[in-house]
């Protein structure tokens, strides 16, 4: 079993490919603080989002540069013509004399950059306008609190497949309205959680933080030390670097997106064979974690399946952007779970270890009441007495939204859950009724629908709406 824990110098294995700057001066930005890097290759089209996004950040005390590396290796390009056209005195636009593939271009990213903190981007992500202040906060915060190095900043992200449900300008979790909001409200709102992930963490989820793009900030210096990203660990590469951080260094996870991180049919991490791939990432670093020690080994025994569950459940999100068909039999040659009243006992043991543990998820469930009396606020105003509601979404966050509905709109006829693909009533406490979506059709125009999901998977619900010309919909502001 490879070593996840160990750093390997990354930088060097490609150290004698060289890249040569293009277009841009450094001498314009002498001493940046913060770079934002963006590894790109044949996609300049989206491209020319990504870096719009990037270049319409608020301002911030600091002084900040965008390293962009251009791993197809040849002459001019569509990559160079835009860069050309932005005329931006913040860009440096790089290109490598062969291709690093993926992971040596990142890697490549870092060792340009001439900040002391870097961001990182997808060439095909887009950024929140309020990225650049914001982390500069955490990091003046962070920084200097106790003896370990601050190292590694995770922001949450959005995903996204339709670019027209893209608002770069929100600076909330699922913000869409301030109108009929107090002062007090606001502040509410725009708070921005951040919690700090711990080899315990490690331990008790099976897994590491999230992917890095959309912003997430790496200290140079440690990333250089550490042989930056490893490309022997495969695909999930990118997912184990921040868990070997974590024992000599902080990591932190934002509970709150940053961006947005677009999926789809044309995203080449989104075939079959590369969800596949993905799975089997996840699942080799989740037993690697389990295999320190008695410890975790006995926690492993007990956790393993709610863990596979819980990336099966995540791939099968993902296959669906591309229409793939994939099901839970397509992943049982990584893992089959228990059956039985052996799994069922595991599985009551997980979640009492998990609801008393829950240290991030219970953070966010009471940000997420907090937004929900500013959102019962707006609905108390808009909605019609005796109106029809129905609460898009069937797990914690749906949950809690019909625990405030029903506390606060009690002249508010609420008809049930709509989940997308399946009917069921997954939370019989609830005392409500499951149903898909397509079984509200004929109400679509007289009956009002509350979107309450995770900020990762409302694009994806906001698209089955608009398509579908839902449009009584609300969201948990």
């Amino acid at each position: 079993m490879l070593n996840y824990e160990a750093h390997v110098d990354s930088f060097a294995k490609k150290a004698h490919i060289a890249s040569d700057l293009i277009i841009g001066d450094p001498n314009r930005i002498p001493k940046p603080w913060l770079s934002y890097t963006v590894p790109t290759y044949k996609r300049a089209d989206l491209l020319q989002e990504t870096l719009h996004s990037i270049l319409r950040q608020k301002e911030a005390d600091v002084e900040w540069e965008i390293v962009v590396v251009d791993n197809d290796a040849g002459g001019e390009n569509e990559t160079e013509r835009l860069i050309r056209e932005l005329s931006s005195d913040r860009i440096l636009y790089y290109r490598n004399r062969e291709n690093l593939m993926v992971d040596g271009n990142v890697n490549r990213c870092i060792k340009l950059a001439r900040g002391e903190w870097v961001a990182m981007v997808h060439a095909d992500d887009l950024l929140m306008s309020d990225h650049l202040p914001v982390m500069t906060g955490y990091i003046r915060e962070l920084e200097n609190k106790e003896k370990k190095t601050l190292a590694y900043i995770s922001p949450r992200y959005v995903e996204f497949s339709d670019i027209s449900l893209v608002d770069l300008d929100r600076q909330n979790i699922l913000f869409r309205k301030y109108k009929g909001m107090s002062a007090a409200e606001r502040r509410v709102i725009k708070k921005t959680p951040i919690v700090r992930y711990r080899p315990i963490d490690a331990l008790l989820t099976g897994t590491s933080v999230f992917l890095p793009s959309n912003g997430t900030i790496m200290n140079k210096k440690v990333m250089m030390e550490t042989g930056g990203f490893n490309d022997e660990f495969g695909i999930c590469t990118d997912l184990v670097k921040p868990y070997s951080l974590a024992k000599d260094y902080r990591v932190y996870k934002t509970l709150r997106p940053f961006g947005y991180y677009r999926i789809g049919h044309d995203n080449e991490s989104r075939g079959a064979k590369a969800i596949h791939d993905i799975a089997v990432g996840c699942h080799n670093l989740t037993e690697y974690i389990y295999s320190r020690n008695l410890i975790s080994r006995i926690w492993g025994d007990i956790a393993r399946d709610e863990r596979f569950k819980t990336v099966i459940k995540y791939m099968l999100r993902y296959s669906r952007y591309g229409n793939l068909g994939l099901t839970e039999n397509d992943f049982d040659d990584i893992h089959i779970c228990r059956t039985g009243l052996s799994r069922k006992i595991r599985e009551i043991l997980f979640k009492l270890v998990m609801r008393v543990y829950s240290k991030d998820s219970e953070v966010f469930l009471r940000f997420i009441r907090s937004h929900m009396m500013a959102t019962i606020k707006i609905l108390k105003k808009e909605l019609p007495k005796s109106s029809k509601l129905v609460v898009y979404g069937a797990g914690g966050i749906g949950c809690i939204a019909v625990e405030y509905i029903r506390k606060h709109l009690k002249k508010i006829d609420l008809v049930g859950f709509a989940v997308t693909l399946r009917a069921g009533n997954p939370y019989e406490e609830m005392n409500l009724p499951v149903y898909t979506i397509d079984e509200f059709e004929k109400h679509k125009y007289d009956w009002y629908f509350l979107v309450s999901v995770l900020p990762a998977t409302q694009p994806e619900i906001l698209k089955i709406l608009k398509e579908r010309e839902f449009n009584n919909v609300y969201y948990i502001v």
